[in-house]
């Protein structure tokens, strides 16, 4: 799929081409001192986009993570409900910063992973950056995947 120029939208794309049943899915920073589980994880529950916007660029020049940004500068994420994400352990290590008004973007300043954004209770979504998933919700399900992998896929 082409990148949008300087529009600052999103790409859509399925996160599986076919349907499976739910799964839990582990997610942890990439030292594992903060970790969770996001749950419930589905191709119905959710949905995965990649985004080109300038502050998902930002949020990654400050986290100084070139590692979550694509080729062409996109960060892969999956946009799921807010009560299906539980941290575990490590919230002591959570941060919060905001480039605009509109979207929370939540990170570990132990090892600076990328946690996921919120929009706050207005848009009860959460979503959580593939780089702090500990595996690739597309091969959670032993099925073909409709879109690119996960970049920071660690299986």
């Amino acid at each position: 799929m082409a990148r949008p120029r300087s529009t600052g939208m999103s790409t859509i794309a399925p996160l599986w081409s076919t349907t499976g049943a739910p799964k839990d899915l582990q997610l942890r920073c990439r030292c594992g001192h903060v970790r969770g589980v996001a749950n419930n994880v589905a191709p119905h529950a959710g949905f995965r986009f990649v985004c080109y916007c300038q502050d998902c660029q930002a949020f990654a020049r400050f986290l100084d993570r070139p590692d979550v940004l694509d080729a062409a500068g996109g960060t892969d994420i999956f946009h799921m409900p807010m009560g299906r994400v539980k941290l575990t352990a490590g919230t002591d290590a959570v941060r919060c910063l905001q480039f605009s008004s509109r979207v929370f973007r939540w990170y570990t300043d132990c090892c600076r992973t990328p946690i996921a954004n919120t929009a706050g209770p207005r848009f009860p979504v959460v979503g959580p950056i593939h780089s702090f998933m500990s595996r690739c919700p597309c091969r959670a399900y032993s099925r073909r995947v409709s879109a690119p992998p996960f970049q920071a896929c660690r299986e």
